[in-house]
């Protein structure tokens, strides 16, 4: 099984995102979008 690791960049948050994911990046980004809270790992500063 394919994974994915993304580095995604907020303009408006200015605050990268880490992740990784079994998932196409495309799934991975519609289950962000639609409010999907089921991430593990801590925020960093």
């Amino acid at each position: 099984m394919p994974c994915h690791f993304y580095i995604l960049y907020s303009t408006q948050r200015d605050r990268y995102y880490i992740g990784h994911t079994g998932d196409t990046l495309e799934q991975r980004l519609r289950r962000y979008f639609s409010g999907h809270k089921g991430f593990t790992g801590a925020q960093a500063a």
